[in-house]
């Protein structure tokens, strides 16, 4: 087994941050999450749906709550109440910083050495806050994981999410 450990550098301090177990999947899928955010809840059915998917294909997903208020008793709820699959981490906000995570959801796909290869949105559901399509139409986040399994180019490698915003203390 491999672990991917991120390492900040703060002031004169160096902090070792959250670490995520890396099995042999080639890539990782980052989720950052808040527990009480209606896009996270309302997206739940979309996370899971793509883990059972894709979870056997070499991708290994994770949702990371990066808000210092949200308890483990909060993503412990998440994780039953919404029946999320994978892993969830109350983590500090190391690794949000790093990615420059800005709202939840907000989803980052890595390879295995930690580039990244897809930030953004799960699908564009969500014109803004508040403000929700009638119909879906794109699913970027679906067609990241999907041309990284066939092995093509990632066609959108960027959007803008739309959520919660994450606090940066």
């Amino acid at each position: 087994m491999r672990y991917l450990l991120y390492i900040v550098a703060c002031g004169l301090f160096i902090l070792l941050c959250s670490s995520f177990q890396l099995d042999s999947s080639r890539y990782e899928v980052v989720f950052f999450l808040a527990p009480k955010c209606p896009i996270c809840q309302d997206y739940a059915l979309q996370m899971r749906t793509l883990h059972n998917e894709f979870s056997g294909a070499g991708f290994n997903f994770v949702g990371v709550f990066p808000n210092d208020h949200t308890k483990r008793e909060d993503v412990a709820w998440f994780k039953e109440y919404y029946e999320i699959p994978f892993a969830l981490k109350k983590g500090d906000q190391s690794l949000a910083r790093k990615l420059n995570a800005s709202v939840t959801p907000e989803v980052f796909v890595l390879d295995s050495d930690g580039n990244v290869l897809y930030e953004g949105r799960i699908d564009n559901t969500y014109v803004r806050i508040g403000q929700r399509r009638t119909k879906t139409t794109t699913s970027e986040l679906r067609d990241a994981i999907e041309a990284l399994n066939e092995h093509r180019t990632i066609e959108i490698s960027k959007t803008q999410s739309v959520g919660c915003i994450i606090e940066y203390r």
